[in-house]
């Protein structure tokens, strides 16, 4: 009997390591976006800062200031992006099984309440179980937006660094070349180049996304239980 519990145990133990693993993974990217998010928030700042100096009319000042500022903005811009097409290349494996996992899991947990509710008589176990997946259902949806969410405000900075370069253009008009130079480069990088999160190349992590994810939860759900009954 011993003989038997032991590679039971020894299965247990590497299962939840494995979970330890996947949840510390699933976590770091989770911060990573959040970093890079925090990082060019900071740009669209500074470029918001710029605009308004603009607006004051204070050509010495916003000579002084603007060729810098531009310039660190488009390095640090530049140097975002670079880490985020790393991070693609790296991790988008990983980052796709992870999307894998969080529609299976709403797929399995949203047929089995589903298989729950198709009772007539719900006794009080069928109604425990009947909770339970609806608390599952709620964990796994607010998981997934955990996920998703630091990568879907990336692609909203990114939209706001463009229009604060649109309004950065059209106020440097009347100043010197060198400064619209620069603000020229950098509305070019930004149009070239996208800080966002696309694992294997397949698909842009974003609340759309998410939408996509529920449509399939959903479709798949309907079809099950007509089939059911």
């Amino acid at each position: 009997m011993e003989e038997r519990e032991e590679p039971r145990i020894i299965m247990r133990t590497v299962y939840e390591f494995q979970h330890i693993i996947t949840t510390i993974l699933e976590f770091q990217i989770i911060f990573m976006g959040f970093e890079f998010q925090k990082t060019l928030a900071s740009i669209a700042d500074e470029l918001s800062h710029l605009n308004a100096q603009i607006k004051t009319g204070n050509k010495e000042i916003v000579i002084s200031n603007s060729v810098p500022s531009i310039r660190s903005s488009a390095t640090l811009y530049t140097e975002t992006c670079d880490v985020v097409e790393r991070f693609n290349a790296c991790n988008g494996l990983l980052v796709f099984s992870f999307i894998i996992l969080y529609t299976l899991q709403l797929v399995f947990t949203a047929d089995s309440l589903a298989n729950t509710l198709q009772y007539n008589k719900l006794n009080s176990r069928l109604a425990v179980n009947c909770c339970l997946d609806v608390m599952w259902l709620l964990f796994h949806n607010i998981r997934t937006i955990i996920f998703i969410q630091p990568w879907h405000r990336i692609s909203k900075e990114v939209c706001q660094i463009k229009i604060q370069l649109g309004k950065l253009l059209q106020g440097l008009a009347a100043y010197e070349k060198e400064i619209l130079w620069e603000s020229k480069v950098f509305y070019t990088e930004v149009m070239i180049n996208n800080a966002e999160l696309k694992p294997l190349g397949l698909f842009t992590v974003s609340r759309y996304l998410f939408v996509q994810i529920m449509s399939v939860v959903i479709t798949y759900t309907l079809v099950v239980v007509q089939l059911r009954n």
